[in-house]
C-alpha cells in the first residue's frame, strides 16, 4: 500500500485529476462546512511541498505576473480585516478567497504541459459536465435530489440544516423543490454559472455537441437564470459576427434560443429570457416579438418586488462604500451589513451583483487590482486569439462576466478557480512556447 501511494505521488497528471474532480465536486460531497475538496486539499499541499518537481514549479507559478496580482488581492483582503465590523464574516471571507488562491495555482502546477491540459479537457472536464447534466436531469423530471443539495429532504444527514420540512407548506416551496437542479452546487444559480463556463467549449459544427448544446439549456431554464439566458443569446451572436466558421451550427443555436420567443411566447424560456431584455430597453419585448403574445399579469407583483429589493441592495452598497471612504467594509461584510438591515430588503442579504459587492468590500483598490488582473488574462488572449481555443476563453469568460449573480457564484464558487487556473495555464503555456521560438529563432 506505502508503494502504491509513493506511485500516486509521483504521478502529477493522476493528482491533478483528483484535484479538479475534488473541486468541481466541492459541497456535493461534503459534511457540514468540510468539503471533500478540503481534505484533497490538505493531502495534496505538503505532497506538493515534498515532490521536488512539483514544488519547482509551484515557485516559478508564484512569480508570474498574473498571480502576483491575485496575491496582492489577497493580502489587501486579510489587511481589510482590520477594519471589518464583523470579524468572523472576515475571516471565513479571507479563508475562502485564499484556498480559491491555491486552487488557481495549482491548476497551473498540475498541466505543465498542452498535452496534459487536452488530457484534463477531454478526460475530466467534459466527462463531468456529462454527469453534472445527468443528474441535473434525473432531478429536473424525478423525484431524485443529490442527497447533498438544497432541495433534498435529507441534506441533514450531512451535517446541513433541512429548511424544505419547514417550508414545504407554501406555494413557492414544492415548485422550487421539483422544478429547480442544484446537483453538486446547492444552488440553481451556480448550477447556470457552472454550465456557462462549459457552453462556449460546446458551440461545434458537430450535431452530438448541438445536442449537449439543447440538454445544457434546458438545465438553465430550469434553474430559473434568466440572465444567463440572455447573456447566451448576446454570446451567440457576437462569435457568429466575429466567427464565420461557426456560423452554421451557430445559427441553429440560436434559433434554438430564439424561436420559442416568437412562437411559443408563454413557454418557461420565453418569460425568463424576456425580462433582463425589457429591462434594457425599457419596453416588453415579449409582446412584441411573440406571433402569440403573453400573459405576464401574475409575474408583475413578484417582479416589481424583487427589482425594488436589488435597488435598495445597490443603494445601500454605494452608501457602505461611500461611508468607508473608498477603503470597502471588509472581506464579506457586505452581507453582514444588509443582514442588519434585512427588514428593508425582505430578509434578502446578498447584494445579487458580484462587481459591486466585490468593491463593496474590498473598495477600489479591490477594484482596480480585479480590473487589472482581467485586462491581463484579456490582453493576454487577445495577443492568442488566432487559436481556437484562446478565443473559447475569451467567450467564455464574457459569458461569465455577464451571467455571474453574486459573490456566493464567483469568489466562493470553487469550479470559478479551476476555471481560472485552467484558462492561467493555457496563457502560460503558449507563453513558455513563444518564448522557445524567439531562443530558437
Amino acid at each position: 500500500m506505502i508503494s502504491s501511494l509513493k506511485n500516486i505521488v509521483h504521478k502529477p497528471e493522476l493528482l491533478g485529476a483528483i484535484f479538479i474532480i475534488a473541486v468541481i465536486l466541492g459541497p456535493g460531497v461534503s459534511y457540514g462546512g468540510l468539503y471533500l475538496f478540503h481534505v484533497v486539499l490538505l493531502g495534496l499541499l505538503p505532497v506538493v511541498l515534498i515532490n521536488s518537481e512539483l514544488r519547482l514549479r509551484l515557485f516559478t507559478t508564484l512569480k508570474i505576473p498574473l498571480n502576483l496580482l491575485l496575491i496582492l488581492a489577497l493580502l489587501w483582503t486579510a489587511l481589510s480585516f482590520l477594519w471589518a465590523d464583523n470579524k468572523s464574516y472576515a475571516l471565513v471571507s479571507i479563508v475562502q478567497f485564499s484556498m480559491g488562491i491555491l486552487i488557481v495555482l495549482f491548476c497551473q502546477v498540475f498541466i505543465e504541459k498542452k498535452k496534459t491540459f487536452a488530457y484534463y479537457k477531454e478526460n475530466i472536464l467534459l466527462p463531468l459536465l456529462l454527469v453534472v447534466l445527468a443528474i441535473a436531469l434525473l432531478e429536473i423530471y424525478t423525484d431524485f435530489r443529490w442527497p447533498i443539495s438544497s432541495v433534498s429532504y435529507n441534506n441533514h444527514w450531512f451535517g446541513r440544516e433541512n429548511v424544505i420540512i419547514e417550508n414545504i407548506k407554501t406555494e413557492r416551496i414544492p415548485g422550487y423543490l421539483y422544478a429547480s437542479p442544484t446537483v453538486f452546487f446547492w444552488n440553481p444559480n451556480n448550477l447556470a454559472v457552472f454550465l456557462c463556463l462549459f457552453i462556449p467549449f460546446i458551440m461545434k459544427n458537430n450535431w452530438k455537441y448541438y445536442l449537449l448544446f439543447v440538454i445544457t439549456l434546458i438545465v438553465i431554464v430550469q434553474t430559473s437564470s434568466r440572465l444567463t439566458l440572455i447573456s447566451l443569446l448576446f454570446i451567440l451572436i457576437l462569435v457568429s459576427l466575429l466567427n464565420r466558421k461557426k456560423i452554421q451550427f451557430l445559427g441553429l443555436y440560436m434559433a434554438t434560443l430564439f424561436l420559442p420567443m416568437i412562437f411559443f411566447g408563454n413557454s418557461l424560456l420565453a418569460i425568463k429570457a424576456n425580462e433582463p431584455v425589457s429591462k434594457l430597453t425599457g419596453t416588453d419585448v415579449l409582446s412584441k416579438v411573440s406571433l402569440f403574445g403573453t400573459n405576464k399579469s401574475n409575474n408583475i407583483q413578484e417582479d416589481d418586488n424583487s427589482q425594488s429589493i436589488r435597488k435598495q441592495l445597490y443603494t445601500q452598497g454605494l452608501q457602505y462604500i461611500q461611508k468607508s471612504k473608498m477603503l470597502g467594509v471588509g472581506a464579506g461584510n457586505a452581507e453582514w451589513l444588509n443582514y442588519r438591515q434585512k427588514e428593508k430588503t425582505n430578509g434578502t442579504t446578498s447584494v445579487h451583483f458580484y462587481w459591486l459587492e466585490l468593491v463593496i468590500n474590498g473598495g477600489i483598490i479591490m477594484g482596480i487590482l480585479t480590473l487589472l488582473y482581467f485586462i491581463k488574462i484579456i490582453t493576454s488572449l487577445w495577443k492568442l486569439r488566432s487559436n481556437e481555443i484562446s478565443q473559447t476563453f475569451l467567450w467564455t469568460l464574457m459569458l461569465f462576466g455577464m451571467a455571474v449573480i453574486s459573490l456566493s457564484s464567483a469568489h466562493y464558487f470553487l469550479p470559478y478557480y479551476a476555471f481560472l487556473g485552467i484558462l492561467s495555464a493555457w496563457i502560460n503555456l503558449n507563453n513558455q512556447d513563444h518564448e522557445k521560438d524567439l531562443i530558437a529563432g
